[in-house]
């Protein structure tokens, strides 16, 4: 099928860049029983270890324990994450495999993060899933895979109208935003990918909205190298888990998670954001 790619501003210039940077099967989801979206959470991180090998690299990920209870609710988790990916290696090159996890000692974890709060430490669980170096890089790739097969995409292209007709097509109208051009696209079939913005997107098409969008603000900082070689599952002070990444000789501290009531097009970063994504303990 013909198709085209519109991007009102450049690609992966919204979610797609501002990410943790990692390719995950989603272990925190085990918590809720969402077995289901765990497996498919590891499939497509197998296959993106599979097409695209350069754009991911094995990370391990530390997670202090400091009861026992803790300890055997983790052992649970990862024991389940475990036989969940159990094809997470099949057919991937050699060094992009995905170890088993691990337990390491108090010492051990020391060894590897000097400066955690040691009061009550009691070991860490060491898994692995891939992070994603430059995922802008790696969305572009999926893009210009594309257009290799025949698709179109163009950015800074803003779709403005979208009026059903009657014989089941769609016209869509779309504005270049640097020459101010219009041009018209007729189409059976509309893919709303446009994440915070689909709503806006459903609208005009005239879409009546059956569900409310709450739209979630989650913010990084980018620091100093502060860690290893080795990402760190850390807590805020409210409880909810925060991560510690190095990326690129740096760290990045994320990702926060309140709701976001404005419209996308004007968020901002803002001090109390950044102070609530570094309140780790």
């Amino acid at each position: 099928m013909k198709s085209v790619l519109l991007e009102k501003n450049d690609y992966a210039s919204g979610t797609s860049q501002a990410t943790s940077k990692m390719i995950h099967g989603g272990l925190r989801y085990l918590k809720n029983f969402e077995l289901g979206l765990v497996r498919e959470s590891l499939r497509e991180r197998a296959t993106l270890a599979r097409i695209t090998p350069n754009a991911v690299q094995t990370m391990g990920f530390l997670t202090p324990i400091y009861s026992l209870s803790e300890k055997f609710v983790l052992k649970v988790g990862m024991e389940m994450y475990n036989a969940l990916s159990y094809d997470r290696n099949r057919n991937i090159c050699e060094d992009r495999l995905i170890p088993k996890y691990s337990y390491l000692s108090r010492e051990q974890m020391i060894l590897e993060s000097p400066t955690l709060a040691r009061e009550n430490l009691k070991g860490a669980y060491l898994y692995y899933d891939y992070l994603n170096v430059n995922p802008e890089r790696h969305t572009c790739e999926f893009i210009f895979s594309a257009r290799e097969k025949g698709a179109e995409s163009r950015n800074y292209t803003e779709v403005t109208s979208i009026r059903p007709e009657e014989d089941g097509i769609y016209r869509v109208i779309a504005k270049d935003k640097v020459t101010g051009k219009e041009t018209e696209y007729k189409t059976k079939a509309i893919v709303n990918a446009a994440g915070p913005w689909a709503d806006f997107v459903e609208s005009l098409a005239g879409v009546p909205a059956d569900k409310h969008l709450v739209r979630s603000k989650g913010i990084h900082v980018i620091t100093r190298k502060i860690c290893g070689d080795k990402t760190v599952v850390s807590k805020k002070r409210d409880g909810t888990h925060i991560f510690i990444i190095p990326w690129r000789n740096k760290t990045i501290i994320g990702t926060t998670d309140t709701e976001y009531p404005d419209s996308p097009d004007r968020f901002r970063v803002t001090k109390r954001d950044i102070e609530r994504g570094i309140d780790f303990v």
